[in-house]
């Protein structure tokens, strides 16, 4: 998993709570691992929620965590949507060197 550039990483920039210095799109991590010799297998998206809610106060991480259930529903359909998955907060990929 690699962060992307998603609209939480864009948030949490500006906020000044990020903690990833460097965020992927899924061509860059795909050009990256062909240069590197590596060959993309598959690809996806995880996560359009924010899996923490660091620097949020205590009763919204806690009800954010109480509708765990439902928000992990949407979850799974947003990382399905051709537009909105790409504003997920995580890309999957699988690839293997070439030979």
């Amino acid at each position: 998993m690699l962060p992307n550039k998603s609209y939480i990483e864009f948030i949490s920039d500006r906020i000044g709570r990020g903690d990833h210095p460097v965020k992927y799109s899924l061509p860059e991590i795909k050009t990256f691992l062909n240069r590197q010799g590596f060959e993309v297998l598959s690809t996806g998206y995880q996560n359009f929620f924010p899996y923490n809610l660091k620097g949020f106060p205590r009763k919204a991480r806690q009800l954010y965590h109480k509708l765990d259930k439902f928000i992990g529903f949407l979850d799974g359909l947003f990382v399905d949507l051709p537009f909105l998955k790409h504003l997920s907060t995580n890309i999957i990929v699988v690839a293997r060197r070439k030979k």
